[in-house]
């Protein structure tokens, strides 16, 4: 009976599908605009209250639900579409309300109806279009709009309609240019313009007061982006350097140097997750995070499978319910990182970091004295993999008929002496002595049988005594002492 369950186990293992992979279920999931989604220029990726993940992008707007997209596009003479394609911003209100910041107006989505519907904007009397940079809505519940090149639009609460804007701030600030909007803990509003100025906003009294930057960062171009930790700091991110601090105190910024000392960091995004991480986009940097005890910004440790994310333009940055973080990356797609990452490294044809040990189903692994990690495949053979994931060693058949090497591994184990006994699917037992590479078959111990036929062999273990148990496909399971060439007993 113990021998039979032996053989199962030999089967299911060695008979496992290529496609049946635990570690790739764990690399995430890209939506690109090759395969799904509307385009790949990401402005926003928001998620609502009721789960829906929508998308914005520079030629339409997306909507998922975890098993189907939906696309939103302008259609001409149709004023229950998009208002336009090019959609910058999203935000969802306290009482649920959809709004949609476009490139010429804003809109608000209806769920009923599964459409839009156009709010106008004023400046005094005169009615605008602008571009929405951002969509806000402030503790006390009105609703601030940013735009590019008209200013901030206001709707107060009191407005239950909530269906006209008025303008605000308009003689105050340097610009009409703003790139961004941003509530802190204590109900400041801050807005950062185009040129890079930072202005803090105190909501209550109306008092605007301009933020200093510190000595030798006055240009620090466009801010983009804003957070806060638990603690209540407050940090920006700017495209020139990098990524500041607030002090309370001084009332003035603070630098956040890059771990390799550079001054210049791009960075569009910013996102203070539920661990208290902040998490850095940048554009074509890739992910950083926030290192508090070095009071530096360091690159974020990717364990993506399917892209290199350290290259990559991260213009915006969410975490949803569940904690799974969204990365919109500007012409590429969006990437979703599991909240629960399996720990473990890929190696293999879908990943771009280590993609050593060729494309052919994996068989068998093993590892020697030396923690190297040998590969047995289906088809190229075996790979000797140091402990850094380089490749040392690739013992691959030949091409010719006869090949000495086999091209199947299905079983490895190693022994004591240095030496790597190798289970193959057509050509028997051998052993590879793994200081000098010399490989020989050893059929001979499973008797002369198994010299006459191919023999599969899927499983090897050794015993405590240092003899080998044998697990073959349709000739049983042979105990053998490899030093003395004895066949102990063949269970059969």
């Amino acid at each position: 009976m113990r021998i039979r369950v032996f053989l199962l186990c030999v089967t299911f293992w060695t008979c496992m599908p290529a496609g049946y992979n635990f570690l790739y279920s764990q690399a995430g999931r890209f939506y690109s605009s090759g395969n799904e989604l509307s385009n790949s220029l990401i402005n926003q990726v928001f998620q609502d209250h009721t789960g829906f993940v929508w998308v914005a992008t520079e030629n339409g707007l997306n909507r998922l639900d975890g098993h189907n997209l939906k696309k939103y596009h302008a259609v001409p003479g149709d004023s229950s579409s998009l208002k336009n394609n090019y959609v910058h911003s999203l935000h969802q209100d306290s009482r649920g309300i959809m709004w949609v910041g476009c490139l010429n107006g804003l809109q608000r989505y209806l769920p009923e109806t599964d459409n839009f519907e156009e709010i106008p904007l004023y400046n005094g009397t005169s009615r605008a279009y602008p571009h929405i940079m951002k969509i806000l809505e402030t503790r006390n519940g009105d609703l601030w709009i940013a735009t590019s090149g008209q200013g901030c639009f206001v709707l107060p609460a009191s407005n239950r309609e909530r269906n006209v804007f008025h303008k605000r701030l308009t003689d105050s600030l340097d610009s009409d240019f703003l790139t961004t909007l941003y509530e802190d803990p204590k109900g400041n509003l801050w807005l950062s313009l185009r040129e890079g100025s930072i202005w803090k906003y105190n909501n209550i009294n109306g008092t605007l007061k301009k933020i200093p930057y510190p000595a030798g960062f006055e240009d620090p171009g466009e801010v983009s982006a804003f957070c806060h930790d638990k603690q209540g700091s407050i940090f920006l991110g700017s495209l020139a350097f990098g990524m500041f601090r607030y002090d309370p105190h001084q009332e003035c910024l603070v630098h956040i140097p890059y771990e390799n000392g550079t001054k210049s960091l791009p960075v569009k995004s910013l996102l203070a997750d539920s661990n208290n991480r902040i998490l850095i986009g940048t554009d074509g940097k890739g992910l950083k995070y926030y290192d508090r005890e070095r009071e530096q910004v360091r690159d974020y440790p990717s364990y993506s499978t399917l892209m290199d994310l350290t290259r990559t333009k991260v213009h915006c940055l969410m975490e949803d319910r569940d904690g799974n973080l969204w990365m919109g990356l500007f012409q590429k797609g969006v990437y979703v990182s599991p909240s629960n990452p399996s720990g473990f490294t890929y190696y293999g044809a879908r990943s771009y970091q280590h993609n050593n040990i060729g494309s052919s189903c994996v068989m068998s692994l093993a590892c020697d004295q030396n923690d190297n990690l040998w590969v047995g495949t289906d088809g190229e053979g075996l790979y000797r993999v140091d402990t850094n994931g380089v490749t040392m060693l690739h013992l691959q058949p030949s091409d010719h008929p006869g090949s000495h090497f086999p091209s199947t591994i299905m079983s490895l184990c190693p022994d004591p002496e240095n030496n790597l006994w190798i289970g193959s699917y057509i050509n028997g037992i051998g052993i590879l002595d793994t200081q000098t590479g010399r490989f020989s078959y050893r059929n001979d111990l499973l008797g002369q049988k198994a010299l006459r036929y191919n023999v599969a062999v899927g499983a090897i273990t050794r015993g405590k005594d240092n003899t080998l148990w044998i697990g073959t496909w349709g000739h049983g399971v042979y105990h053998v002492d490899p030093y003395s060439g004895t066949l102990i007993r063949h269970y059969y």
